[in-house]
C-alpha cells in the first residue's frame, strides 16, 4: 500500500511540474505556422502557396459565371437557376455560387497577408529578392480584391492576418476605398518587380504584368458604377506594356489554347501548373486579350 501511495505522489508531482512550454509544443510531424516561415527557402515555398490561390479563384465555376459568362465573349445555354441568374445579373443571396466566391477569395487574401507578415521577420541574403517576393504577393492580393469589388461592390479591406474575433470588427469598405487599396498595391509592385525572369522563374509576376492589371483596373474603374474617367491613366500603362517589345499576337487566335505555346509571346501573365502525368497546364488569366482590349476600348 505504501508503494501505491508513493507511486501516485510521484505521478502527481510530475504532472504539476510540467511547464506550459512542454505541454504546448508545435507539431513536428507536419508543417505548421509556428514551425514554418523561418528561412528564405520556406518563404519561397509559402509564396508558391500564395500563387496556388489563383487556381480556385480563377478557374472555378463561379469565376467563369461572374466574369466571362456575363460578357459578350460567351453564350450560355444552361437553364440552371444558379447559372442563369448570375449571367443575367439577377442573382440573390441564396445563390450557391456566391459563398465559394467570397470564401475562396478571402481565404486566398489571408494567404497573402500572412506571407507579408511573416517575411518581415526573415533575413535574406539578397534584400532585392525579398522585396520582389513581397511585390509578387501584392499583385496577387490586388487581383483577388479586383475580383471581389467586381463581384460584390464594397468589401472589407483586410491587409493583415486576423483572428475570428478580430474579423468580426471589420465592416465593408466603399467601392472607392477598395479600388484605392488595389491601385496602391499594384503601383508599389510595378515599381519593384523585374520586367523578365530567367527560364527557371518564368511564370512569376513581372512589372509589365502588374502594369497590365493596373491598366485594366483603371479601365474598369472609369466605367460603371464609379465612372471615374481615368481612361488616360489606363492608356499610358497599357501602351507601355504593348510597346515594351515583350509581347506579340500569335498567328492565329486558336494558338492561345495550344499547350505547345506555353509562356509564349502573347502571354502577359501565365500561371504554370503541373498536373498528373506531367501534363502542364497554363492558366492564362484575364490578360490574354490585353492588346485587343486596349485597341477596342481606347481607339
Amino acid at each position: 500500500m505504501k508503494f501505491i501511495y508513493k507511486y501516485a505522489f510521484i505521478s502527481l508531482a510530475f504532472l504539476f511540474s510540467c511547464s506550459e512550454d512542454f505541454l504546448n509544443l508545435a507539431p513536428i510531424s507536419n508543417r505548421s505556422v509556428e514551425g514554418f516561415y523561418n528561412s528564405e527557402q520556406e518563404l519561397n515555398q509559402a509564396l508558391m502557396g500564395v500563387y496556388d490561390g489563383l487556381q480556385s479563384t480563377q478557374t472555378s465555376v463561379y469565376a467563369m459565371l461572374m466574369k466571362e459568362q456575363r460578357s459578350d465573349n460567351t453564350f450560355q445555354q444552361s437553364l440552371l437557376y444558379n447559372f442563369h441568374s448570375i449571367i443575367h445579373f439577377n442573382e440573390s443571396p441564396e445563390n450557391t455560387q456566391l459563398y465559394p466566391a467570397w470564401s475562396d477569395l478571402f481565404e486566398s487574401i489571408y494567404r497573402c497577408n500572412i506571407f507579408l507578415e511573416k517575411i518581415e521577420g526573415v533575413s535574406f541574403e539578397d534584400d532585392q529578392l525579398k522585396e520582389q517576393m513581397k511585390a509578387e504577393t501584392k499583385v496577387i492580393r490586388a487581383l483577388f480584391y479586383f475580383d471581389l469589388v467586381r463581384y460584390f461592390g464594397g468589401v472589407p479591406i483586410v491587409t493583415k492576418p486576423l483572428s475570428i474575433t478580430e474579423s468580426l470588427q471589420y465592416e465593408r469598405n466603399s467601392i472607392d476605398e477598395v479600388y484605392a487599396a488595389i491601385i496602391a498595391d499594384l503601383e508599389e509592385a510595378a515599381a519593384t518587380l523585374p520586367q523578365t525572369y530567367s527560364s527557371q522563374d518564368v511564370g512569376r509576376i513581372t512589372s509589365l504584368a502588374a502594369k497590365a492589371l493596373l491598366g485594366k483596373v483603371y479601365l474598369t474603374k472609369s466605367g460603371y458604377p464609379l465612372n471615374s474617367g481615368e481612361w488616360e491613366k489606363a492608356k499610358v500603362l497599357l501602351e507601355e506594356v504593348i510597346n515594351s517589345g515583350q509581347f506579340e499576337f500569335f498567328p492565329q487566335y486558336s494558338d492561345v489554347f495550344n499547350i505547345a505555346n506555353d509562356n509564349g509571346k502573347q502571354y502577359v501573365f501565365g500561371f504554370n501548373l503541373i498536373q498528373t502525368l506531367k501534363e502542364k497546364v497554363i492558366l492564362f488569366l484575364e490578360f490574354r486579350r490585353l492588346i485587343i482590349l486596349t485597341e477596342m476600348t481606347l481607339f
